[in-house]
């Protein structure tokens, strides 16, 4: 698994987490593009053009990951409370003894 390859990472925490990435990820996707410059060209794009960042750049871009973490994070909480509310149902006469949650995930975007 590739980290910075966000659309896979998003439907991996949508499938296994039921998390939802947010549908506008462009700021960070180019930030990625951008890191893969700095890390695997030398600070350079693709047609050689040289990078630079401002130290402004690097901390809205802090913002913009801060506030994905904090969407994540809020995310689980209500999956967490979801969880923690269904654990007082009675048993619905399974073999699981009614220790099952049944969480609907997110619908999948149409493109991330």
């Amino acid at each position: 698994m590739l980290w910075h390859r966000l659309n896979e990472v998003g439907r991996l925490y949508r499938n296994t987490l039921g998390v939802q990435f947010p549908q506008d990820m462009k700021e960070l996707l180019e930030a990625v593009q951008i890191r893969h410059d700095f890390v695997h060209r030398n600070g350079r794009t693709a047609e050689g053009k040289e990078l630079s960042l401002t130290v402004e750049q690097v901390k809205e871009l802090i913002k913009i990951v801060e506030k994905l973490v904090e969407e994540i994070e809020l995310q689980q909480k209500k999956l967490i409370e979801k969880v923690k509310g269904s654990q007082n149902t009675p048993n619905d006469g399974s073999d699981l003894g009614g220790n099952t949650v049944n969480l609907e995930l997110p619908p999948e975007p149409d493109k991330l």
